[in-house]
């Protein structure tokens, strides 16, 4: 896909072959509407070019809102009270959830948002962040109120995809958020791995260092490696299953790491150790081995993939 540069004459968007779409500025549309194909290819456009040009539907809602409702206000309980807490609970999603929209993810469907849930459609790479955002906004916006929480879902769609299936997908996802554990919620599931929110700012922390990785003039970082991350994600699960041959993951990635991603100059010295550093904590033996961190791997190797496809 050529560039191209959002001017004064509006958003140009790619459909099929060499046709083009001019869609006008978002914040300019009355009672025009943006195709799925366009506001999916912005993230490409967004991304030099790279990455796959797919849709997130995102549907979340308050955790057990009853429970709120009915315990949370105790003997204090009147009409007003209520009126009041359940018109806080809505103005984070009609007031400061729309206005985020607004400012920073415009290429986003609001289909609803209210009440106490959203349903979303965007960008996938947007989505993804978007997400983020919410978590830790909620989080803040009720003062930190472990009894108070959000779960999310978010499923990734092609844009020519039956909507109605990707929603059925993200409702599935939002599912699974609130059956972590068997009993606490205040999660966010995306590709097919359920984490907490405050998991979820370290994982995408990892990402950005496979990204860069992954894009560092003669990188050796490329996606062949990150399918091997993914193998020796899949050994470490089988560990933790009793399969005593999955702990083989330590050994295999320590050796792959020093054969195929370190980099060292003519004197022998390491020239990428930071990052070295960081993926040693997937597979180091002892305190340093980071087990949040390949529990989840799925998330930021999915998510560095889907941004590089086609750029390398």
């Amino acid at each position: 896909m050529s560039e191209h540069t959002l001017n004064s004459y509006g958003n140009p968007c790619k459909l099929e072959g060499d046709k083009e779409e001019n869609i006008p500025i978002r914040k300019q549309l009355v009672a025009k509407y943006l195709t799925f194909q366009c506001i999916s290819a912005s993230t490409v456009r967004n991304n030099n070019g790279k990455g796959v040009d797919h849709l997130a539907v995102i549907k979340a809602d308050v955790d057990d809102l009853g429970f709120i409702f009915s315990k949370g206000l105790r003997d204090t309980f009147s009409i007003s009270r209520y009126a009041s807490l359940s018109r806080m609970l809505n103005y984070f999603f009609t007031g400061w959830l729309i206005e985020e929209i607004r400012e920073k993810f415009p290429m986003t469907y609001t289909v609803y948002a209210g009440g106490d849930d959203l349903l979303l459609i965007a960008p996938w790479e947007d989505a993804l962040r978007l997400g983020c955002q919410i978590g830790v906004k909620f989080k803040s916006y009720v003062g930190e109120n472990p009894n108070i929480t959000i779960s999310m879902g978010i499923n990734l769609m092609r844009p020519g995809s039956p909507v109605k299936l990707a929603i059925q997908g993200a409702d599935d996802n939002l599912v699974k958020s609130k059956e972590t554990d068997g009993k606490s919620k205040n999660s966010i599931t995306v590709f097919n791995t359920t984490v907490k929110w405050d998991e979820l700012r370290e994982l995408e922390a990892f990402m950005k260092a496979l990204n860069n990785a992954f894009n560092e003039d003669d990188a050796k970082v490329n996606a062949s490696f990150f399918y091997r991350l993914l193998k020796y994600h899949e050994m470490y699960l089988s560990s933790e299953e009793g399969i005593i041959e999955g702990l083989k993951f330590h050994s295999l990635m320590t050796r792959d790491v020093r054969r195929n991603i370190e980099k060292k100059d003519k004197q022998g010295n390491v020239l990428n150790q930071t990052f070295l550093d960081i993926l040693s904590s997937l597979y180091v033996v002892g305190t340093g081995f980071n087990k949040t961190l390949m529990n989840n791997l799925k998330i930021p190797v999915f998510w560095t993939l889907y941004k590089n496809r086609g750029g390398g």
